[in-house]
């Protein structure tokens, strides 16, 4: 199978897919096996449509629906030239982000081009950031940079040394470095054998770069590859988008959802969510698995932890119809979008933007059946779950209640994701 054939056969594979994640105990589980089948593994976000080859830690979110033949509009009506590169219109109407691609063209080496038909993206889930599908040597690989504000009052990134003990993540890479570089910044760098994918973090006061390197065709076929990018080359780039944050104001690069503002507008996340299931009323449920740092309301049943300043943390509230199925909804952001992010109630945490991996242990107070996750910005997502006790399998359909339900908490997740409201600054 050449590069032509294994992009054809992912691109088949993403047609039709939602814009948002499976069941995460599903997907995680059957992972591997997913993979070989036609990759269908889904990890997502919301906006334009996503994709991830997901393996056991690293893994970076693959091709937007747009490059798939027919699917996205034509380049030459679209798309801004900038140097020969077609921009999408949400990098080229960016004066940072397009300073953000003038930095990676810089980099790139200069056998390194955009695959034919493809445009610079932006960020798939409102950050600060491009998405960029690439050739070298005719073979197909993808990159995605991200910047965000400083957070000098955090601890540095340490998942190396310091790995949340909950998930294998980082750790489960094939090497896992970090510590400072020679300007003073704090750097971190993992590797997923066999030369899947690569993630390097750049950090210090004045702003955070992260760059994701993903190769398809080495996680389809668990063969080791060469890179397509040396250590050296995304180095580079990072240090040149990192340059480039630290040359804007901290408001430009603060990015997220208002997670005060979501909880202030939850009653209409919970009317939208008893609508769109069509499961009857959903009585809130009493929280008793608050571990000491959350606000508790026991009228509404909401759990928050909320850091208002930095607008991080989580909102949680399970509630149960008549006939005493539970149903959970949760909706949580992170410090910084390479944080990880773990919760009870969800039997998977979630890594760098679009990747989640399994829990060890599984989630103590999750619960099992149609479910949907994806991301609200960068360092945010929502998670949906009905606790039927079964899961639609996609491969073998059968359950026509079971498939109406998965598909009724489809439409809930992208009816609620409206209604989460952004930052504004």
């Amino acid at each position: 199978m050449n590069e032509k054939d294994l992009r054809g056969l992912f691109e088949d594979a993403l047609r039709g897919e939602p814009d948002h994640m499976r069941p995460v105990h599903e997907d995680v589980a059957r992972g591997r096996a997913l993979r070989a089948r036609k990759l269908r593994q889904r990890v997502g976000g919301v906006g334009v449509g996503a994709a991830a080859l997901v393996a056991g830690a690293l893994v970076v979110p693959a091709s937007p629906l747009s490059l798939i033949d027919g699917d996205g509009p034509d380049p030459s009506q679209a798309a801004t030239m900038a140097d020969g590169a077609p921009l999408a219109p949400e990098v080229a109407d960016d004066p940072l982000l397009r300073g953000v691609w003038d930095a990676v063209q810089a980099e790139l080496p200069d056998d390194v081009e955009l695959v034919e038909d493809s445009y610079v993206y932006g960020s798939r889930y409102g950050g600060t950031g491009i998405y960029l599908s690439l050739e070298r040597d005719e073979r197909w690989f993808t990159l995605t940079v991200s910047l965000q504000n400083a957070r000098p009052d955090l601890d540095e990134f340490r998942p190396c040394s310091e790995p949340d003990p909950k998930i294998s993540g980082w750790t489960y890479t094939e090497s896992c470095d970090e510590g400072y570089d020679d300007e003073g910044r704090w750097r971190v760098i993992a590797e997923e054998a066999p030369s899947i994918g690569r993630v390097t973090v750049l950090e210090d006061p004045e702003a955070a770069a992260m760059v994701q390197l993903n190769q398809p065709d080495a996680e389809a076929s668990d063969q080791s590859t060469d890179w397509s990018l040396t250590v050296e080359e995304t180095d580079a780039i990072a240090d040149a988008v990192w340059t480039v944050g630290s040359e804007q104001n901290e408001r430009d690069l603060v990015k997220g959802i208002d997670l005060s503002g979501t909880h202030e507008t939850w009653p209409q996340l919970h009317t939208a969510l008893e609508d769109q299931l069509g499961m009857g009323e959903l009585t809130p449920v009493t929280a008793d698995d608050a571990t000491g740092g959350e606000a508790v309301d026991e009228e509404s049943g909401i759990v928050a932890n909320i850091d208002s300043q930095g607008q991080s943390g989580s909102i949680a509230a399970r509630y149960v119809t008549e006939d005493g199925v539970e149903v959970d909804l949760i909706v949580w952001q992170k410090d910084r979008l390479y944080d990880t992010f773990c919760h009870d109630r969800i039997d998977s945490c979630q890594l760098v933007p679009g990747l989640s991996v399994a829990r060890g242990e599984g989630a103590p107070d999750g619960l099992v059946g149609p479910g949907a996750m994806g991301q609200l910005g960068d360092r945010a997502g929502m998670y949906i779950m009905v606790g039927t006790g079964d899961t639609p399998d996609p491969d073998d359909p059968g359950d026509k209640e079971l498939e109406e339900l998965d598909q009724k908490v489809s439409s809930a997740y992208s009816e609620l994701s409206g209604l989460v409201p952004f930052l504004d600054i």
